[in-house]
């Protein structure tokens, strides 16, 4: 393992890794990077520090911090030549983090600090067959913002009548 970065207590070894499937090594690999991140959330790491302490190749450790950045998990810093990623925000607090049902579907609910202002982040959360929690795509508003944010979905709420009437009509 490389000096300079924590990993995961847990990771399987090289060899239990390649007898996964292609779905499981998918998943594993992404929440191993997800916790490599947030292990290292002060200084962020780097895909050659990464690639030099463990067994992952590069084209996949690349793959996954692009999918993590993408969907707004991680973000990633140009230093010089190198790129550095960071978990995305940091929890204000550990108490404001919430997990709640709606619609027979789960969503976490975080507030997060960027540095500048408080947001909140929300996300759809869900386990998939082996049970590992897989967090799906997420939207942050800015705290200052909410009221504002309620109002409109609150609008669009009235509006759906009118917005299943339409889709009625074009579905006849």
């Amino acid at each position: 393992m490389h000096p300079n970065i924590r990993h995961p207590k847990e990771m399987l070894d090289a060899k239990a890794y390649e007898h996964l499937s292609p779905r499981d090594k998918s998943v594993y690999l992404e929440r191993c990077l997800q916790e490599i991140l947030n292990l290292n959330n002060e200084r962020g790491v780097s895909i050659p520090q990464i690639i030099d302490s463990t067994y992952f190749d590069r084209k996949a450790v690349s793959k996954y911090l692009e999918k993590l950045v993408a969907r707004r998990v991680a973000y990633k810093v140009q230093q010089g030549t190198t790129i550095i990623y960071h978990i995305n925000g940091r929890l204000i607090h550990h108490l404001f983090q919430k997990t709640v049902p709606i619609g027979g579907r789960h969503y976490s609910f975080k507030a997060l600090f960027d540095g500048n202002q408080v947001q909140l982040f929300i996300q759809e959360i869900k386990k998939n067959e082996l049970g590992v929690i897989e967090e799906g795509g997420g939207i942050i508003v800015p705290l200052k913002s909410i009221e504002e944010f309620s109002d409109y979905v609150s609008k669009v709420k009235k509006e759906m009548p009118l917005i299943k009437e339409k889709l009625m009509d074009m579905i006849e």
